[in-house]
């Protein structure tokens, strides 16, 4: 684990310098890199295009939130990418490190694992970050 990771994480977290970050197993397996950084104004369509159609991913989603009462919430979301046309070696390698980094992501409310791009869907974040809170 590189601490540029911890570093890009605490950036999107405490400046909102980003929307949403990707993180990848690098090609010894030794260590997790920086794959793509997110604008701050980029789009979740932008977040759903950075996630590779069959290669797994680390993924780290600032989610807004607006409740009935008009409060706006923002959730850290983490995202385990691992599609079902990757390699077997690349999605254990991806879930038997999640934990750990994670770990190293304080303030994460909310983990997503998928599959297939319509598990990483807008609405259903918003449920799970609603599920969440105390004030819906």
């Amino acid at each position: 684990m590189t601490t540029q990771c911890v570093t890009l994480f605490e950036q999107l977290k405490s400046k909102g310098a980003y929307k949403f970050l990707t993180f990848k197993i690098d090609p010894s397996g030794a260590k997790v890199v920086p794959d793509q950084c997110g604008p701050a104004n980029s789009s979740f369509s932008d977040f759903t295009d950075a996630l590779p159609e069959s290669d797994c991913r680390y993924a780290v989603y600032d989610c807004e939130y607006v409740n009935a009462d008009g409060c706006q919430f923002k959730k850290l979301i983490f995202v385990l990418w691992s599609p079902d046309n990757s390699q077997i070696k690349a999605k254990m390698m991806y879930a038997s490190t999640k934990d750990f980094l994670k770990g190293l992501f304080p303030g994460i409310a909310i983990e997503q694992q998928a599959t297939d791009i319509s598990e990483v869907d807008a609405e259903e974040m918003r449920l799970k970050i609603q599920a969440t809170l105390t004030r819906k």
